[in-house]
């Protein structure tokens, strides 16, 4: 608080930019009061490519922690926002505009799912695998999408080796909450394999 006094006060741009610098370093994700500190101070201090660079740890954040990938977009719509200020053809401008498309390919094949459009998915999400860069979209996230999609359409054996991948990729899947429960349970009785075996597959390969 005493900080943020003071850098309210100094109204100078290299003591915004230090206050941004410091409240960094304390428990944003869960304090909105430090996070708008940060944005604001960064803005006044007109550090834009700080401030673009917090957005970007910020959707990061959003999507490894919480699995929110629409906060996430709406940071990186952010820091793209902050680059533009400095200049329109900012060199990471390009990497930022491809992390944007790349979630907003994700959600959209999210409602997709929801719509039980899973033919789409299942194309749109291999789609995504191919591509050399998916960051900030995690790669089990995208696998477990397509399994569940999978199962949705019976296509079970595909299922399995989906699973394969994704625990492969990340061994403790089953305790993200990647893929919803019932769906293995399903995928194990249709399949005739151990639902512990499944469930439990990163300790106990397929």
């Amino acid at each position: 608080e005493k900080i943020v006094f003071f850098a309210g006060m100094s109204r100078q741009k290299d003591i915004y930019i230090m206050a941004a610098n410091y409240l960094q370093a304390l428990d944003w994700q869960n304090d909105p009061k430090v996070l708008k500190n940060i944005v604001t101070f960064y803005t006044k201090g007109q550090a834009y490519d700080l401030l673009a660079n917090f957005y970007a740890v910020s959707a990061q954040a959003e999507i490894d922690d919480f699995r929110d990938y629409v906060k996430a977009l709406k940071a990186l719509q952010e820091a793209a926002k902050s680059l533009v200020k400095i200049s329109p053809n900012h060199s990471a401008l390009e990497t930022l505009q491809h992390s944007i498309l790349g979630v907003k390919q994700f959600l959209e094949l999210h409602d997709s799912a929801e719509r039980h459009d899973f033919n789409l998915v299942i194309g749109g999400c291999k789609h995504l695998l191919s591509q050399k860069e998916q960051a900030p979209t995690r790669h089990c996230d995208i696998l477990g999408l397509l399994i569940e999609s999978q199962i949705s359409i019976k296509q079970y054996a595909e299922a399995l080796v989906t699973l394969r991948e994704l625990t492969q990729r990340q061994p403790d899947w089953s305790n993200r909450e990647i893929i919803d429960r019932s769906l293995i349970e399903k995928l194990a009785h249709e399949t005739g394999v151990d639902f512990n075996q499944l469930w439990n597959s990163g300790r106990n390969p397929l």
